[in-house]
This record gives C-alpha cells, structure tokens and sequence, in this order.
C-alpha cells in the first residue's frame, strides 16, 4: 500500500486545486485593481490640475495670428473646439503685449483642458537688427513675468519668433550683414529663453536656409540657427506631399544629428506666390489626404515634429 495513501492522503482533482488557486488570486486581485484604478483617476487629475501630459510622437500644430480673437469668450471656444476636431496638439498664438492678460489665461487653460499646448508667438523682420532686438528682449520678458504669475494649466510651454529678415530691403544690398545679424539675433533669443526658464524656444523658416552659407562658418545658415533652438517650423508651403518632404528633406536630416525637432509647414490662405504654395480653394479632405501622406513617410524621423498648418484663419474657413 502506498504510504501517503496509508497516512489518509487523497490526490485533490485537478477543477479542485484551479479553484482553490483561483481564491488566492481573487483575493490579492481585486485591491491591486482598485489600486490601478485610483492611480489611473489621479493621473487624468493631475493632469487637468496642471499641463497635459507629454505628447509623444508627431504632433498637428497651427497658428493663430490674431490675438484680437481671445478677447471673445465665444471665439475662444470656437477655436479650441475647431483644434480639436482636427487632432491639434499645439497652437502657435501672437502676443499682445497691450492685451488683457485674462483672455490669454482663460484660452490657455481651455486649449489644455482639450489636450492642446500653446506657445507664444511674435516676431518681425527689424527685429535681427542690433537696435531693435531689445523689443524681442520686452517680449520674452513679458512671457516670463506672465507665466510667473500664472497658473500652471495657464502658462505658455514655449516661445516662437518669425522673424523672416529677408523680407528687408537691406537683405537685397547686405545679405551678409543681415544674415549675420539674423544668427546673433536667434543666438540672443535662446538666452534670453533659458534666462526665462521652463520654455521651449522655436522659430519659423524658410525652406531655402540650407542652401544658404552661414557667415564666417562652413556650415549652412539652416544648421547654425538650428543648433540654438529646441524646434524650427519649416515654411515648405506646397500643396503635394512629395514636394513638401522634398524641401524639408536636409532639415530633418540636421536634426536627426543635432537634436532639433522639425515640424513642416502647409499654407491654406491665398498667396500670390502661384498655385503649388497653398491649399486655398481645395477642400479639407484634399488637405488631410496630403498631409496623412506627409505624416505616413516622415513619421520615422527622429527630428519629425509633426504638420504646422498655417493658419487657423485659413483653415478653419476650408470646405470639407
């Protein structure tokens, strides 16, 4: 006789053993999900309480030239509620610094409420000479006094300048001059970013600047500008895909190597620069079908920010 069997020993079936396991389970189980549970409640609070969480991956961003619009409660709704129908992460918004201060902290926390991030927006072309630089001096000066006394879900996450200096009549006679004071301008913009603290600090370019040589360097002026800043925004206005990886192609290459994220750049509204820049006249849907191509093929790039649609003016005024 077999001696377990002798001493009053019985081998359980095996639907009794999974049941007796199955209790132990249970019985640690249901806290450690109640526990997931209130860790995943605390998160989206947090989450409301202060910024959105960090976005990952590519981003769809647009800007909004008019502050004007802010002054409007209903306006203001209207565009977080158009951003987010259209997947926007990130709205690019002007700065006033003569306007209401409240209407920028009831639009940002808005937009953040919506899962959107908002940066400043200014700039202008005199800005990269010596005696005007002290006006983007006032203005990142007013973003950081601003977000000091806002609160979290308020503030601005960065600060873009589109200074665009060949836009100047001086470009055409002193391009050297002027390039060069383009590059201390951005040189002095960084500073003046990370003296605010916590900012992102960006800027939007031209396509051509990686055919243009950076003075007194061997390098272009698209790296040398690239290397101060933590993202650009390409201004590669066309209205086919290919065309818009095409003059975005060195860019990301730039930035795969140096850090720099690169968001490329749609335009929707009327340009007399002929009819291949913009998508004015043609439909969203022609629209999102270009740009899900953009984002299908440049999605692997390290430095692919995302599409920056310009503007919400144009855009929102789009057939579907």
């Amino acid at each position: 006789m077999n001696q377990k069997a002798s001493s009053g020993y019985q081998r359980a079936p095996a639907t009794t053993v999974l049941l007796w396991l199955w209790s132990r389970l249970h019985k640690f189980a249901a806290p450690l999900v109640a526990l997931l549970a209130s860790a995943s409640i605390l998160t989206v609070q947090v989450g409301l309480a202060g910024k959105p969480a960090p976005q990952h991956g590519s981003t769809k961003a647009t800007w909004l030239w008019e502050a004007e619009r802010l002054a409007d409660a209903r306006s203001r709704t209207e565009i977080v509620q158009f951003a987010k129908s259209e997947q926007v992460g990130r709205i690019f918004v002007q700065i006033d610094t003569d306007a209401e201060v409240s209407h920028y902290r009831q639009f940002i926390r808005t937009a953040a409420e919506a899962g959107i991030r908002v940066h400043a927006l200014a700039g202008a072309p005199d800005w990269v000479l010596p005696q005007r630089r002290h006006v983007m001096a006032e203005t990142v000066e007013w973003v950081r006094a601003y977000n000091r006394s806002a609160e979290g879900v308020e503030r601005f996450d960065g600060i873009q300048i589109d200074v665009e200096p060949y836009l100047l009549d001086e470009w055409k006679q002193e391009q050297t001059r002027i390039a060069a004071d383009w590059v201390e301008t951005v040189k002095q913009f960084r500073q003046l970013v990370d003296n605010a603290g916590g900012l992102l600090a960006g800027a939007a370019l031209p396509f051509w600047l990686d055919e243009l040589r950076s003075p007194g360097r061997s390098v272009t002026m698209a790296e040398t500008i690239m290397s101060e800043l933590d993202e650009v925004a390409l201004m590669t206005y066309r209205n086919r895909a290919d065309a818009v990886i095409g003059l975005a192609d060195k860019e990301l290459g730039i930035g795969n190597r140096i850090g720099t994220k690169v968001f490329v750049g749609v335009e929707t509204n009327r340009t007399d620069e002929g009819e291949h820049v913009s998508f004015y006249g043609a439909d969203s849907s022609e629209l999102n079908r270009q740009m899900a191509e953009i984002e299908e093929k440049l999605r692997n790039h390290r430095s692919y920010a995302g599409i920056a649609v310009h503007d919400y003016t144009g855009w929102s005024k789009m057939k579907p």
